[in-house]
Formats: C-alpha cells, sequence, structure tokens
C-alpha cells in the first residue's frame, strides 16, 4: 500500500487546532477579571441610540456631551464624544460601546484592557477597581511612579461599565481628575436604561 506524505505544517496545524480556536486575550481577560474581582450579575440595559437622537450636542448638568462620530462594530455601536464645559473647554474625550448584554460589555471593556503585550502580573497592577465611583463597576489606570518605582492610581483615565454600555473617559488635561465627569456622564447613561426599562413594561 502507498503511503501518504502529509505536510509538517498540517500536522502541527491539526495538534494545535485549539491554540488557534481559543483567543489567548480571551484567558487574560478572564484573569484581569478575577484578580480585580468584577461583577457578574446582570443588570438594566441602556441604548445610546436615545442618547442623540434629536440633537448632536446634549446638556449634563453644567456639562456638554458632543458627539463627534459613530460608527458600527462587530460587538455594537461606538460613539466618540467630546466633554465640555459650559465655556466649551475640553474637559474630557470619551468613547461608548453599545453591547448586546451586561456581559458582553463586561467582556469588551477587559479586552480592550488586555490587547496589549504586557506581562499579565503588570497587566493586574496597572489597573484598579475604584467602589462607590461611575456605572456598575468602575476602573482607573494607574501610572508607574518611578520615584516610587510603583504604579498609581491615574484618575485622568477611567473605564465603566452601565448595564450594556462600556465607557472609556479620557482627561483633556494631563493628570487632571476626572472622576466627578465619569458621574455626570454615568448618570445620563443611567437615565436613558431606566427609560428603557419603563418602556418595557
Amino acid at each position: 500500500m502507498k503511503q501518504i506524505s502529509i505536510p509538517s505544517w498540517i500536522v502541527m496545524m491539526l495538534l494545535c487546532g485549539r491554540c488557534f480556536a481559543e483567543d489567548p486575550m480571551d484567558e487574560r481577560a478572564t484573569q484581569l477579571a478575577v484578580a480585580l474581582g468584577l461583577p457578574t450579575a446582570p443588570v438594566a440595559r441602556a441604548s445610546t441610540a436615545k442618547l442623540f437622537a434629536v440633537s448632536d450636542t446634549i446638556k449634563a448638568g453644567e456639562l456638554q456631551l458632543k458627539q463627534k462620530k459613530i460608527t458600527a462594530s462587530q460587538t455594537g455601536s461606538v460613539i466618540d464624544i467630546d466633554v465640555l464645559d459650559p465655556n466649551g473647554k475640553l474637559v474630557a474625550s470619551a468613547r461608548i460601546l453599545e453591547c448586546s448584554s451586561f456581559d458582553a460589555a463586561r467582556h469588551a471593556l477587559l479586552l480592550r484592557l488586555v490587547l496589549n503585550s504586557m506581562g499579565m502580573e503588570s497587566l493586574i497592577q496597572k489597573y484598579e477597581l475604584l467602589a462607590g465611583e461611575a456605572g456598575d463597576f468602575c476602573i482607573v489606570e494607574k501610572t508607574f511612579d518611578k520615584t516610587a518605582r510603583k504604579y498609581t492610581a491615574d484618575p485622568a483615565m477611567i473605564h465603566f461599565v452601565r448595564g450594556n454600555t462600556v465607557v472609556s473617559l479620557y482627561s483633556g488635561e494631563k493628570d487632571k481628575d476626572i472622576r466627578a465627569t465619569a458621574k455626570v456622564l454615568d448618570a445620563v447613561l443611567s437615565e436613558v436604561s431606566g427609560a428603557e426599562q419603563s418602556e418595557g413594561k
């Protein structure tokens, strides 16, 4: 009987099929979620489509939220906005992603945070879960203090999940604390979420 020779690269692909089937970033996301102690309970949905349904600029307390652009992704719709003070000065920039569920939003944020070449130990040190802040949970980025040789919280970069939406917020000024701004934006999303629930009854 004639022997059939299978190219070695095909053999390797068959043997390593599991490696191709599983995204290593998913494993990194899971490890980060466990390390930070992120919540998993489902919560209310929100529709970002209603945020700028009437105008590309809406008022949020003393701040204004101005829509820059909206795009579609595999995960959901993405809205880029500028947060402006009463004088029109940039306070922060935000990217809002609407997903299909809380779990999808949670996973999307985690993937955004782990999509880099940092080692897992350093990655876990880079982020901190903040209690009592914006969203169903809120994560602040940390920067490495070369003098103290440790990571310290930098509230100029904040990420949070509210319902099925992911928000990444970046200060318009270096080292400016934008936790209050995050809460204002969260209040807007919470209001939309409440409206969604009322309409669903």
